[in-house]
């Protein structure tokens, strides 16, 4: 059995690659929902908004090639990626802008160690106007949702990029991709709300870290089970109406003292 850690677009395409290739797999995602960074929502009059990522950009074609396979179409937004409008902060001039891009280009063409330096450091270092070098940061920032310090200045040519080339969403929302892929998957390999945090195997056993106590002898069970499987496959019948090679996904795990349910806790009140 393949485990895949994390159910975003990348961990959901990686298992179902897998199941398409006659794998058994089992996705494990810490939060209670698929997706990752892509988060639909659709609001009481219809509109669908984009809570994460929201562009497919030119280069992503695997995406568009998947999305594709799944007969899914494609949504022409109201705004390219490459010309997004600023709002807020210091005043930004095309002059300007294209300016301050011709310089990142330049100064990366230059030295090649410099892609490896982080987006704030170097455009720190250029001498740009500010409304261009707060408007650069904060593209890399949204793009990255990371600080500009964590950016990598090489992802710069991509992410602070000016064009009017086609930059479209999945239609009924980007997370209408990840929903696809589960179904390819299916729903009963997928488990949410089981946080990973370390997986041993030894001559001592198998450890699992993460998930609670419950959590984690249903993996080791499961795991042991289908390891005799695989062994010897006359115990399959004895193993499957024994219950040990399916995961019982109606489990549910016991109320904890002092708090509302499982996981959820009282609101906090000063008063």
């Amino acid at each position: 059995m393949k485990i895949v850690v994390g159910a975003g677009l990348a961990g959901l395409n990686a298992a179902a690659t897998l199941v398409e290739s006659g794998e058994d797999v089992r996705v494990l995602e810490a939060r209670k929902r698929i997706g990752g960074r892509v988060h639909s929502r659709t609001l009481p009059n219809g509109a669908v908004i984009e809570m994460g990522a929201e562009f497919i950009l030119p280069a992503n074609t695997y995406i568009r090639e998947r999305a594709d396979q799944l007969g899914l179409e494609l949504w022409d937004k109201g705004v390219r990626y490459g010309r997004r409008e600023a709002r807020g902060g210091a005043e930004v001039r095309d002059g300007d802008l294209h300016a301050a891009l011709a310089s990142i280009e330049g100064a990366l063409a230059a030295d090649l160690a410099a892609g490896r330096r982080s987006a704030a450091e170097l455009v720190g270092e250029l001498a740009v106007s500010p409304g261009a070098r707060e408007y650069i940061l904060a593209r890399a920032e949204i793009s990255a949702a990371s600080s500009a310090d964590a950016v990598p200045a090489a992802d710069l040519l991509g992410v602070a990029h000016v064009d009017d080339l086609p930059s479209p969403g999945i239609a009924g929302g980007n997370q209408t991709l990840a929903r696809a892929l589960a179904t390819r998957i299916g729903a009963d390999r997928i488990v949410l709300g089981a946080p990973v945090e370390r997986i041993t195997i030894g001559e001592g056993g198998v450890r699992v870290a993460g998930g609670g106590p419950l959590g984690q002898a249903g993996a080791v069970r499961l795991g042991v089970a289908r390891a005799l499987k695989k062994v010897d496959d006359t115990l399959e019948p004895a193993l499957r109406d024994g219950g040990f090679l399916t995961r019982d996904a109606r489990m549910k795990e016991r109320k904890k003292y002092g708090q509302r349910g499982a996981r959820r806790r009282f609101q906090f009140s000063k008063r």
